[in-house]
């Protein structure tokens, strides 16, 4: 389930109260599944927006580049907020840059990191990779960690590090979610560490054997600034803090192929929740490639599971950050985690999953997950991305999911149980765009930091860009 901010209603013309324009920024969901068809494309644009930051009123302006150049990529941009003339206070701004660039936004050295988004060496699965600043990470086959954002605040910068090396004997897979505030005692945010060593057990033996197609690997990855709260027996409150809390797996794979046409990778995961349940995988990794003038690589993954009732698939998800005051282990699950472990029984929860992508020659990208189970009386969950970025005028982008469809009837009703979001870009002139998005969130947010469900309502917001 996606979470956001407090739910409320708002029409603004780039503007949000206290902060960045952060509901533009925010990326879709399924958006992430192209990362690699996009990765060889060179972009860049300005953002415009008008925000409130402690009650001054701002014109939020950030220019933005990517370089992907093979095998390496770079990411920059400058978020400046220039000091608005209307209603400024007297004696405001009197430390900013050139009288209008507000001053706390670079006033210590770290901050300065966030003019670099991110580095890239290398690619997934290459002999050497690494990605520093904002990431989109995997971490094997995707069932303790996948496509895990560590940027979804647009108004705090966490530089998070990615390192893999891979042999022909084996390798690692790293992820560091926030360099600084792993360093800080006193950070709030989630504080994630861990990563993945893999052996070729043949290859030991013989290097050039056709059995060093099998590889075993071991997978522990930590939140070690993850929320919890201590209930009695009547539910009651006792006490609450953050502890680390840990995921950690075994695998085993088989590169049965790995051509200029496809990939083919089937797989099995045996996973540990901390304090929680336990669940197994058995799936097929592909990735489908097209050479045809563009690098097209069109990810598919179809995955048996089978698990205990208070175990979560992909712990460590696209919006952990926002979601994991209410996962298992955390001891602040919400009630129908443990609703769900007494309906399974002792035989567990089994089900399948499948999710795929495809980009038709850069006209249209439609992206889908189907999950569903035979056991814990538990309802399918369903999600579908489309984007046409291709037409001359307008482009366009929506993500739907709804969880626990109880039948066709079901599908798209709009509850708390549904997320919906639609973008719209119109070209005025030339590289200069009008973006509309409207969203419907349903979540809540207590003064700890804790989120909690709420009636669903409607966002919409307005803001100009200009692209290259």
């Amino acid at each position: 389930m996606y979470l956001s901010r407090k739910a409320a209603l708002f029409f603004f013309i780039g503007v949000t109260l206290g902060g960045g324009p952060a509901w533009a920024l925010d990326p879709i969901p399924g958006e992430e599944r192209f990362e690699e068809i996009l990765s060889t494309q060179q972009r860049g644009g300005v953002e415009l927006g008008y925000t409130t930051i402690e009650g001054e009123q701002f014109f939020a302006l950030t220019p933005r580049l990517d370089l992907n150049l093979g095998m390496v990529g770079l990411g920059i941009q400058v978020p400046l907020n220039v000091r608005s003339p209307l209603g400024r206070k007297a004696g405001a701004g009197d430390k900013d840059y050139w009288g209008v660039i507000r001053y706390e936004d670079w006033d210590e050295s770290a901050e300065w990191l966030k003019v670099l988004r991110y580095v890239r060496l290398g690619h997934k699965r290459d002999p050497w990779y690494l990605r520093a600043g904002e990431l989109a990470a995997d971490i094997g086959h995707g069932t303790i960690m996948g496509r895990y954002l560590n940027n979804l605040d647009p108004n705090t910068f966490r530089l998070g590090l990615q390192v893999d090396v891979n042999t022909d004997w084996g390798g690692v897979e790293t992820i560091i979610n926030d360099l600084g505030g792993n360093l800080d005692s006193e950070a709030s945010g989630s504080q994630i560490v861990g990563g993945r060593i893999y052996v070729k057990p043949w290859a030991f033996v013989d290097s050039e054997s056709v059995f060093n197609i099998f590889s075993v690997g071991l997978t522990a990855i930590t939140d070690r600034n993850a929320p919890f709260t201590r209930r009695d027996d009547n539910g009651d409150e006792l006490r609450s803090g953050v502890k680390s809390q840990s995921v950690w797996g075994l695998d085993l794979e088989a590169d049965v192929l790995s051509n200029p046409l496809v990939d083919l990778t089937p797989y099995t995961d045996l996973n540990f929740i901390s304090e929680a349940g336990m669940g197994w995988h058995l799936g097929i990794l592909s990735k489908i490639k097209l050479p045809i003038g563009l690098d097209l690589q069109l990810p598919i993954r179809l995955e048996y599971r089978r698990f205990q009732g208070d175990y979560l698939p992909t712990y460590f998800s696209t919006f952990y950050d926002k979601e994991r005051s209410s996962y298992p282990g955390s001891d602040k699950a919400s009630q129908s985690y443990h609703v769900r472990k007494d309906r399974a029984g002792e035989d567990g929860i089994h089900g399948y999953y499948a999710d795929l992508a495809f980009d038709f020659v850069g006209l249209i990208q439609l992206g889908a997950f189907y999950e569903g189970y035979f056991s814990g009386d538990m309802d399918p969950n369903v999600a579908v991305f489309v984007n046409v970025p291709a037409l001359e005028v307008i482009q366009f982008k929506a993500y739907y999911e709804r969880r626990g469809v109880e039948g066709p009837d079901d599908l798209f009703t709009m509850d708390d149980k549904s997320y919906a979001i639609a973008e719209g870009r119109l070209e005025i002139f030339g590289p200069l765009y009008l973006i509309a998005r409207a969203e419907q969130r349903w979540v809540d947010e207590d003064q700890d930091g804790a989120f909690e469900q709420a009636e669903p309502e409607v966002y919409f917001g307005l803001e100009f860009s200009a692209n290259f």
